[in-house]
Formats: structure tokens, sequence, C-alpha cells
């Protein structure tokens, strides 16, 4: 015997065989051309058309899922099946999983009979299978996304003839390849946010600052997107400025906290001032939003409550601000506001009366200049107290020039202010008279009459007298007065 390929020829040239046979390993129409020799040179060619039907086996394979909707974390198996169909046994039967392990799965095991499966090529090896016999494979893991997991397997190989499919075309069309999905729900994304608030001082006196904090939880499952606290504040109390926000210092009445992790919080703090005026109990709400679905609605809002006490009444003391309430500011202080002085002499300084530093007191604002060395100026230069007390002869009396001339003044400054000198200006001089008086002013007096207190006689006879030369309004002249005359006598005088 001999096996010939479809549409081949053979030639038989051996005239001892007889009743040749062809084994064809293929179904088909075979020519074989038979060559008779009688050991002669000639020979008849003759030929024949033979038909071969070889055995069949009818594979088919399928392929399911146990869970087609599971949740990430599940546990799926996926079955491959193949059957025969017959009519005849199969032998040589491989099964290849196209996308092994399956995307999407995680810690996959394989289950399976026949001869054993090679990982590397994911061929499972089923080797023979009965007509009417089915053998399955399985595949289990864990999943893993939410994302459709898909699993495809076909038949490989075969050694019998499959009337309707052909093995390792992946033809999705023919029943020896099939493949299974398994879909999990795809999860909506939600956050469960909760929002608290609390006051760090409560009760508390109107006029101080009060702090709110701002407390946003996430619990999940899902991060909480664009997450926005709104807070409109409550009357009686005046913003000042808010921490963790992408506002600040400018938060209220909105703040923006972003992206919020599942299981993570944020926090916000909002500093206030409570109004002077402010008596009793302030309410502050804030409630939290989201762009993400809320899981669990109806912990989005919270409340705080804080109690305002009125201010204790104050002592007044020096700051501007009317500290006892009755309507006056300082008016503890009443030389506040007066004009001052600090230094003396030239380092003297103005100033106003202001509240000193501890407010319980008042003092000069006005700073005392820097002294300088004393000079004759009448002012206190080196801010000692004294005016030009390194001069002292100062406004004493004085005089200038000599005879009539001579005028009299005080000790002053001098122009250079490093000295002292008379202010008397002597007077002018005149034509010496005869009037015991320096009338020229040359130190001299009646110079110009030296017959001054000379020996002089005026009267005759017994009237003569003597007398000296005086000066007489200017003019020199006999002081001497003449005897009264009387009556002549006979005495040798001329007694008339």
């Amino acid at each position: 015997s001999m096996t010939v390929p479809p549409g081949s020829t053979a030639v038989l040239s051996d005239p001892t065989i007889v009743n040749p046979t062809f084994v064809a390993d293929l179904p088909g129409d075979y020519v074989a051309e038979l060559i008779v020799n009688d050991g002669n040179l000639d020979s008849t060619l003759d030929s024949v058309t033979i038909t071969a039907n070889l055995p069949s086996a009818d594979l088919e394979l399928t392929k399911t899922v146990d869970n087609p909707t599971p949740n990430v974390n599940d546990v799926i198996k996926f079955l491959i099946t193949v059957t025969n169909n017959g009519p005849n046994t199969a032998t040589g039967v491989l099964v290849e999983d196209l996308n092994l392990p399956p995307a999407g799965l995680s810690g996959v095991a394989l289950s399976f009979f026949g001869n054993g499966f090679n990982p590397g090529t994911g061929i499972w090896d089923v080797g023979t299978l009965l007509s009417g016999q089915s053998l399955t494979f399985e595949i289990t893991g864990t999943v893993t996304t939410t994302n459709p997991i898909t699993n495809t397997a076909e038949i490989n190989a075969s050694d019998q003839n499959d009337p309707d499919s052909t093995p390792d075309n992946q033809n999705a069309q023919e029943d020896d390849q099939a493949t299974a999905t398994a879909n999990p729900p795809v999860a909506q994304v939600e956050a469960d946010l909760s929002i608290s608030k609390s006051d760090d001082i409560d009760p508390i006196v109107a006029g101080n600052t009060l702090t709110y904090t701002v407390r946003v939880d996430n619990a999940g499952p899902s991060d909480a997107q664009n997450v926005v606290v709104s807070d409109a504040l409550p009357a009686g109390v005046t913003f000042l400025s808010t921490t963790g926000c992408a506002e600040d210092p400018n938060g209220v009445p909105t703040c923006s906290l972003g992206t919020i992790s599942s299981g993570s919080f944020a926090q916000y703090t909002i500093s206030v001032v409570v109004d002077s005026g402010t008596i009793g109990t302030i309410q502050n709400v804030a409630s939290v939003s989201s762009s993400t679905t809320e899981a669990n609605p109806g912990d989005e809002t919270a409340t705080e409550n804080t109690t305002v006490n009125p201010p204790a009444p104050l002592t007044e003391i020096c700051d501007g601000v009317d500290n006892d309430s009755d309507g006056m500011t300082d008016e503890d202080f009443p030389d506040l506001g007066n004009t001052c002085s600090a230094g003396v002499g030239v380092c003297q300084n103005g100033g106003i009366i202001v509240c000193s530093a501890n407010q319980q007191s008042t003092e000069c604002d006005a700073v005392p200049g820097s002294p300088e060395t004393e000079v004759c100026d009448t002012l206190d230069n080196d801010c000692d107290g004294q005016t030009d007390e390194d001069f002292q002869d100062l406004g004493n009396t004085c005089s200038a020039g000599v005879g009539v001339c001579q005028n009299g003044g005080i000790i002053v400054c001098s122009a250079n202010q490093q000295s002292t000198e008379c202010d008397a200006v002597p007077g002018l001089a005149e034509n010496e008279l005869c009037d015991a008086l320096d009338n020229d002013c040359d130190g001299q007096t009646d110079e110009d009459f030296p017959e001054e207190n000379d020996v002089c006689f005026v009267g005759l006879g017994q009237c003569e007298n003597s007398g000296g030369f005086v000066c007489n309004i200017g003019n020199l002249e006999c002081n001497a007065v003449p005897g009264l005359a009387e009556n002549e006598l006979c005495d040798a005088l001329d007694n008339d």
C-alpha cells in the first residue's frame, strides 16, 4: 500500500503488485495511473479515479462564566467544554485559550482533564475524546476591574476531519470557537460627606475674637470632587479671616476645599470679632456640597450656637476709648491735648499732652533738643537752666569817654558772642570853658584859663578887698567884693 496526497498521481510499475491499496490522509478525489508491463518494451497505461471518504469527528466547543455580572473582588469561573458529536472517536485533540489569563482577573487557577496544559502556549492537550463524550477546562480568578472580562477558546487541532469547522483558524462563526464575557456592574461614584462645626470660646464676651473650626469628612466609597462649604456669618459679628480655603483670607461665605479622598477629611477656620453691642446667642450654620453624588444625604449641614455676654464695666484709661461706657472719652485725664514743652534753654521743644504707654497717666510728647556750648547771646545754649553764666560781668554798669563826653552804659555781649563789652557811647567834645568841666574831653579841666585861682583885688582905698580868679558862666573873673565907702576921715586912709 501507499499514501497519496489529494490531487497527486501514484504510478505503479511493479508487475508483481496485484490489487494495490491506497491510503488517503484527507478526503477527496485521487487519480491512480496504472502501467501494466508484460516484460516487453510495450506497456499499457490506464488510470482510475478513487474517491476517499475519511473518518470524521464533529468537535464542538462552548464557553460559559458562572457569574456573568460579578462585583469587584468576587471569584468567578470560566468553563470551556469540548464535546465530540461523532460519529467517530476524535484523537489528538488540542484546545487553545486565546487570552489567558483574562485581563481583569487576579490569582488565576486552572482545572482540567486530559494529557496536560502548556501555560506558555495556552494549549490544553485533551487527547482522545470518544463520540458523545465531553470534557471541561476551568479558569478561576478574582475580579479586579469594573471593565468587561472576556475569555475566548478554540479547537487548535484534531486527527479527524471536522465536517463543519476548521481547527485554529480563529473563525468565531464556527462551532469550535467560543467566547464568554463577565460584565461587572459599573459602580456608581458616590461620596458620603458630613460636616461638623465648633467654636473656640463659649460663652464669649462681646468685643473679642471668635474662631470657628469647620470639618468635612468623606466616608466614601469614592473621592469627593469640588467640595465647597457655604457659611453665611450670623448678624452681630465682623469677619476677620480664614485659613485653609482656596479663597484665603476671604473664604466667607464660601470655602473651596477641592478633592477630599475617601476616608479622609479637610477642615478650615473662620475668625470673626463679636461686635461690642451683641448680646445673647449667635447661630452659625454651614453646609457642604460636592460635584460627586451624595451617598447618604442628611448630614451635610452643621449649626453652632455661641452665647455672647456683655463686657464688664471698665475703669477709664487713657486710650482714646470710652472704657467705662459713660459717653465720654479719657475724661479722667483733663490735661490731655494741652500744650507742653520738654527741655530748657535752646533745648526746649513744644508738644502736647498725650496718653502714656501704660495708659494710666499722661505725658508730654515733646522731645528736647541737644545742648550746645554756652555763648554770650542771652540764651541758655548748654541747656543747664542758666543764661550766659560764663560771662560774669554781663549787665554791670560801665562808661565811655572823659569829661563832659563821658556817658554811662552796661556790659553787654560782644558781636562775636565770645566775650562782653560796654555799650556806652562817649559824647562830642566842645570848646573848653571856664566852668570846672572838661569841655573838650581831653582829661583836663579849664586848662585854657591858667589864672584861675590866682589872687586878685577890687576896690580902692579902704574899699579894696582881695579874692581869687574864678570861673563864672564860662568866664574867668575875680570873686573879690569891694568894701563899702565911708566918710572920708583924716586918718591917712582913703575912707571913701
